[in-house]
């Protein structure tokens, strides 16, 4: 589903034009991006139904189109892969100058992209990626870090001894597997802490109270949670709430830091959350640094910080 954001037309280009010749003339359009705007830039979100992506499409579409230079075509896939890849498709043929995307499964999306990318269009991967290189910057926090500094909070939390539900985002994305394999990683150097299960709730409050009531429902033991996003904790906690079961006394971790999340902090229901900010501030820079013809970098790290109560009040949410 395509979303177009008043102030622009353009014309599709013909679907009958030999290969090699749209290639050429993709190729040409990338030498004249910085003499001719306003230049067009296709954003093709994987779902707008998460309130984090909602709020990160939507800030990067608003604030890049404040510059009259710029137009901004906006697409959701509503949390279908295939549709997504169709999007990407859709974005070339109507001329996009650069791509902006964060695809929902990295592996099925990467020939796709890829093949995007050897066109000649310009692609800023936003907080997900491929897995190969065929893109022009990656930008995004450090998922396996995160991952990393959760376990080493938790095990210090709970004093090295302890098991650990983990409710994991979206399978088939690399912010999901990321963030599961560094907490993994750290988590084997305490060898008296275990995970107990690592259900998938997709980034959804929904689905993270179904999967929590399940656990509850089965008895299965655990000490603390690390969950994947804010969404998905305030969805685990609601759970636990209609059980009887104090969340206050588990050590809940949590990802995003959002309003709602921050409001769950100060009130002691999360232990503690990592910021995620959604990139948008870099890839607008990197967007208006490729179209200027100026080099970005190949991979870009947003910085991420812990929240806890110690410093709660000095952070605003990413939103």
């Amino acid at each position: 589903m395509f979303i177009n954001i008043p102030g622009w037309r353009i014309s599709r280009p013909m679907r009958t034009l030999p290969a090699i010749v749209m290639m050429t003339l993709y190729a040409l359009a990338g030498l004249a991006h910085a003499q001719q705007p306003p230049w067009r830039v296709g954003f093709c979100q994987d779902t707008l139904d998460i309130p984090w992506r909602a709020a990160q499409a939507m800030t990067f579409s608003q604030t890049l189109q404040t510059d009259k230079r710029f137009q901004v075509i906006l697409s959701d896939a509503k949390g279908n892969t295939t549709q997504q890849a169709i999007d990407l498709e859709h974005m070339v043929e109507r001329g996009v100058h650069v791509l902006v995307t964060s695809p929902r499964d990295g592996a099925v999306l990467t020939p796709v992209i890829s093949n995007i990318y050897r066109q000649g269009v310009p692609v800023v991967l936003l907080s997900r990626r491929t897995l190969d290189e065929n893109f022009t910057t990656f930008i995004a926090p450090d998922d396996a870090e995160i991952g990393r500094q959760a376990a080493r909070y938790l095990s210090k939390r709970l004093n090295e001894k302890g098991k650990i539900l983990v409710i994991q985002g979206l399978g088939s994305a690399s912010t999901t597997q990321q963030r599961t394999v560094g907490f993994i990683q750290e988590l084997s150097l305490h060898p008296h802490m275990q995970i107990v299960a690592q259900p998938f709730a997709n980034y959804k409050k929904e689905m993270a109270i179904l999967i929590m009531e399940s656990i509850l429902a089965q008895k299965l033991p655990f000490d603390a949670i690390y969950v994947h996003s804010d969404a998905m904790a305030l969805g685990a906690i609601l759970a636990l709430k209609r059980a009887g079961i104090d969340p206050t006394k588990l050590p809940i971790v949590s990802i995003d830091y959002t309003r709602a999340g921050r409001e769950s902090l100060r009130k002691g229901e999360i232990d503690a959350i990592f910021t995620y900010p959604n990139g948008v501030k870099q890839g607008i820079t990197a967007v208006k640094r490729i179209l200027a013809g100026q080099p970005v970098n190949k991979f870009q790290t947003v910085p991420s910080t812990l929240v806890t109560q110690e410093n709660i009040n000095t952070l605003e949410p990413v939103f």
